[in-house]
């Protein structure tokens, strides 16, 4: 992964993750997801795969897999970790897909569409905790992570998100990403009011 400079701006860091970061980033993760994580990481508890959920994600983002503490960066204030966002070259397989929609039915159409998105840029977890929300830290680590993208080669950059994300789809809009396709979302069990998944993409 192309990595840059250091950005900051008043009260605001953005930088490469580090491993210990792995904690704040599995949290971050399930805030992006809605839920949907921790609900997943659940049920490696049940299946006996785990013995505590939250220690099972923050494993995983802790690991070498793609989709960890390698290919995340963090927002900072005063050396807290305000954000994050998980973002790479989505590669042209992914070994656990398989094991993840047979365990996990509700992520079915999320990789249906993650399949649309070889060879892209993909931003797969983005994410600020709700008291730093409001002071930009999102809009750089979103900023940040396009500009990666572009060094990266990739020719467009590719998301998932809820068709109710209202608070992130203006600022998707607003970098030029436009909805591709969708799929029924199917409920895990919060109640949510999500209809569908929307893959958006935008040029780099």
């Amino acid at each position: 992964m192309c990595h840059l400079s250091v950005l900051r701006m008043p009260n605001c860091t953005i930088r490469p993750s580090k491993q210990a970061d792995a904690a704040d980033l599995a949290i971050l993760d399930n805030i992006a997801g809605h839920g949907i994580s921790l609900w997943f990481w659940q049920g490696a508890v049940k299946s006996g795969k785990a013995k505590d959920a939250l220690d099972w994600g923050r494993s995983r983002f802790a690991s070498d897999e793609i989709f960890a503490w390698r290919n995340a960066y963090v927002s900072e204030t005063d050396e807290m970790i305000t954000g994050s966002i998980t973002s790479y070259i989505m590669p042209d397989e992914d070994d656990d897909a398989d094991a993840i929609k047979k365990d996990a039915p509700a992520f079915v159409p999320v990789f249906e569409l993650y399949a649309q998105a070889k060879g892209a840029w993909f931003i797969d977890s983005f994410a600020v905790y709700d008291s730093f929300r409001g002071h930009g830290h999102g809009r750089m680590l979103f900023e940040d992570s396009m500009k990666r993208g572009k060094l990266s080669g990739a020719a467009e950059s590719m998301l998932v998100c809820e068709d109710t994300n209202e608070e992130a789809l203006p600022l998707y809009r607003a970098h030029g990403f436009s909805e591709i396709d969708q799929r029924p979302f199917i409920d895990f069990g919060l109640n949510h009011k999500t209809n569908v998944w929307l893959l958006l993409a935008a040029q780099l």
